[in-house]
């Protein structure tokens, strides 16, 4: 499986210590380790190097690349413009086409903390078995709530579809952060689970949602595909990214 780290935000929320210019996931909160180096350390502990692909701003490329150095130079995108994690992702999925022949990936936050990481590779092996076998589906994560969290999105869900590996339902609904009153009604309802925002599939399951109903984006990573693994792939990025529209990879669901 291949790792996708989303490393380009401006870090707003945790301003002043987070700016534009030094965002939270190149900055140490804890220890001497950025947020993103623990993230590479927590991938890769399960993931070899070559498999860890990385989506940041241009304007973060040198810290961003001198802070995982051991990623091959090739796995890096540098996004020209902000046009939100959407068209990142698309041109992500022609990156790992191009330099992994593993289909499989999962994303990943560069500014999460993660204690059990024993757990969390566990889970990535067990859903690239169940996909193995359903490799056009593309797999959510949640976490159960733990009580009434206002600040987190919630999934919520349908009927069970497979507990041979693990527990995967059909999602019945996205719910956006709710007030107090409706955050308890989803806790108590017990069918409902902390939106992460990650998401595992196949590169072909995803570029074939965006064939379907993102149809101006894939024209576009239709035209850059030829270029990705040669010399004139960061001159078309540059020219052919700022012609995406913008939009969140969530949209997909």
């Amino acid at each position: 499986m291949n790792a996708l780290i989303f490393a380009g935000g401006t870090g707003s929320r945790l301003w002043p210590a987070s700016t534009i210019n030094k965002p939270k996931q190149i900055l140490s909160f804890f220890g001497e380790s950025t947020m993103l180096q623990k993230t590479y350390q927590r991938i890769s502990s399960g993931i070899p190097d070559k498999k860890i692909f990385v989506a940041t701003a241009a304007a973060y490329k040198q810290p961003v690349q001198k802070q995982l150095s051991k990623i091959p130079k090739q796995n890096f995108l540098y996004e020209p413009v902000r046009k939100n994690r959407g068209p990142a992702l698309g041109v992500m999925m022609l990156y790992l086409q191009a330099y992994s022949k593993d289909p499989y990936f999962t994303t990943v936050w560069s500014d999460d903390h993660i204690n059990q990481e024993d757990i969390y590779h566990y889970n990535l092996q067990l859903i690239e078995k169940y996909l193995t076998k359903n490799p056009t589906e593309i797999l959510a994560i949640g976490v159960y709530p733990s009580y009434p969290n206002t600040s987190f999105r919630y999934v919520e869900t349908g009927k069970i579809i497979s507990s041979d590996i693990i527990p995967i339902f059909n999602v019945k609904k996205f719910h956006d952060k709710p007030n107090l009153v409706k955050a308890k009604k989803i806790y108590v309802s017990g069918k409902h689970f902390w939106n992460t925002g990650y998401f595992i599939s196949t590169t072909d399951a995803v570029l074939d949602i965006y064939k379907k109903h993102f149809k101006a984006c894939y024209k576009i990573l239709e035209k850059l595909k030829p270029y990705i693994g040669t010399s004139k792939q960061d001159a078309m990025v540059n020219k052919l990214y700022p012609e995406m529209p913008s939009f969140d990879f969530e949209e997909i669901f």
